[in-house]
């Protein structure tokens, strides 16, 4: 006997498979766990600078330098998994990604029904729907019409439909019933936030730290860009107990050789030229300096950044016999020279004053101080994504505001000459029962002859306390 071969799978059958795993709402929330445990590991670890992650050797020398030794051996381990740069791992990215395909399968696989819900609604509810529904009223009574109830749910903000046969009205009211379509606005915010922020580390970069003393130019080379960035003033203002007032940079931006930008900077109040801000971050003081002995060896040659303390600026640096270190001071404002000092393994040893473009002696040392000047701080970054992320912002206020403050309420009513039953479901948020029995007292009110005994409306257990219908007294 043959045994029947198992037939092969279709590309329905296949992209079947794919739609109903993408579906699964527990895979959303597996995905979601996922992305918040990367996050919080890319918090709990040292993340790589931008400007260090696009340069492979100053990476490898990142590595060995900083993060080897704060973890040791686990370095390999977590630079494989890229913990280094999580945001940036393509894992991270596929795992971004598949959470928004799946949010975007959920949101098609609901869209039909609460799309028909809203605007095609059944009308006609059996027994067995009054029976059980969570909140119902019935209403006894000779010469029960169908335009009362219209108006007065038209007066509540329902939208009512109608329908007739048999010698029985159905009817149908829903009121916010639109708001319910905000829900896709809030899966919709997920998506358009995952992409704004894929868009921003893949097209995006951020450059902290970056230093222009007055005059001077930083070549901007990122992403396709080719900008040049001159500074060509800086300017800070104290208070009188030293703390800074203002400080502000005059920047040009430099495209093909053209001036193409120009702004004064200050905190929070960027430059913007095609999309990349420029950020006043920081400012301090540098001052160029050689340093020679007695023999006239040079011990130091070049620039140390001077750090601001109030209105004083400070910096040192440690000379190379490893036994000296120099300190440097100079105050703002004050560009013709700065006060020096030289500490050893005793502590402060000579101190002096030199002036701009001269040499000074301090011991057996040479200290030639040949420039002085104040630097800006900038952070230089570019976010395509932004607008992404605001627009996400946007979609999810939608969103939330519409479910909390436009709850639905959705009722259904048979009536005939005698007897009107009306049931009807709503959000949390609304006390149904409450607003059922306001809108049949209303009706009844309008209608001569109806019973109006409590014994006649049947009471049922309804969702907790919330809104409910207004009424005018007559």
């Amino acid at each position: 006997m043959i045994d029947a071969a198992e037939p092969e799978p279709t590309k329905g059958d296949i992209f079947e498979s794919i739609w109903s795993f993408f579906s699964s709402v527990k895979l959303a929330l597996v995905l979601i766990i996922v992305l918040a445990v990367a996050s919080l590991l890319g918090a709990l670890i040292v993340q790589v600078p931008g400007e260090y992650a696009r340069d492979p050797a100053t990476y490898s020398l990142w590595l060995e330098r900083v993060m080897r030794p704060k973890y040791g051996s686990w370095t390999d381990v977590l630079n494989a998994l890229r913990l280094f740069d999580v945001y940036n791992a393509t894992w991270f990215r596929l795992i971004m990604a598949a959470l928004a395909f799946n949010v975007i399968i959920c949101t098609l696989n609901r869209l039909p029904a609460l799309w028909a819900s809203v605007f095609s609604p059944r009308l006609r509810m059996n027994d067995a729907f009054y029976a059980h529904a969570p909140t119902s009223i019935r209403i006894q009574g000779q010469g029960l019409t169908i335009e009362p109830w219209r108006r007065v749910l038209m007066r509540n903000r329902y939208k009512v439909q109608v329908e007739k046969g048999d010698g029985v009205v159905y009817f149908y009211g829903d009121r916010n019933g639109i708001a319910k379509l905000g829900t896709f606005a809030t899966h919709l915010s997920i998506v358009v936030f995952l992409a704004g922020a894929v868009a921003g580390s893949v097209f995006g970069f951020a450059i902290d730290g970056v230093v222009i003393p007055e005059g001077q130019t930083y070549e901007l080379r990122q992403n396709g860009l080719a900008l040049d960035v001159r500074n060509d003033n800086f300017t800070v203002e104290f208070y009188p107990d030293g703390r800074p007032k203002d400080y502000r940079s005059d920047l040009v931006v430099i495209e093909n050789g053209k001036e193409v930008a120009k702004k004064t900077i200050r905190v929070n109040d960027p430059l913007v030229y095609k999309g990349v801000r420029f950020h006043q971050a920081f400012y301090g003081a540098f001052a160029n300096v050689r340093v020679t002995d007695s023999s006239g060896s040079r011990l130091y040659s070049g620039q140390i950044g001077l750090n601001p303390q109030g209105s004083i600026y400070q910096g040192w640096i440690a000379l190379p016999d490893g036994m000296r270190e120099i300190a440097v001071e100079l105050t703002a404002g004050r560009e013709q020279g700065a006060n020096f000092q030289i500490w050893d393994a005793q502590g402060a040893g000579p101190v002096g004053y030199v002036n701009k473009g001269e040499t000074g002696t301090l011991g057996d040392l040479q200290i030639t101080l040949e420039d002085v000047g104040q630097y800006t701080g900038l952070r230089i970054a570019r976010d395509p994504g932004s607008i992404l992320i605001w627009i996400a912002s946007g979609l999810i206020i939608v969103g939330l505001a519409a479910t909390f403050y436009f709850p639905r309420r959705r009722l259904w009513g048979r009536l005939t000459e005698s007897e009107a039953i009306v049931a009807g479901n709503a959000d949390r948020f609304v006390n149904l029962q409450q607003e059922l029995r306001l809108l049949a007292e209303a009706v009844k009110r309008a209608v001569p002859g109806v019973d109006t005994g409590e014994s006649q409306i049947a009471k049922a257990e309804g969702p907790g306390v919330g809104r409910t219908v207004k009424q005018k007294r007559r």
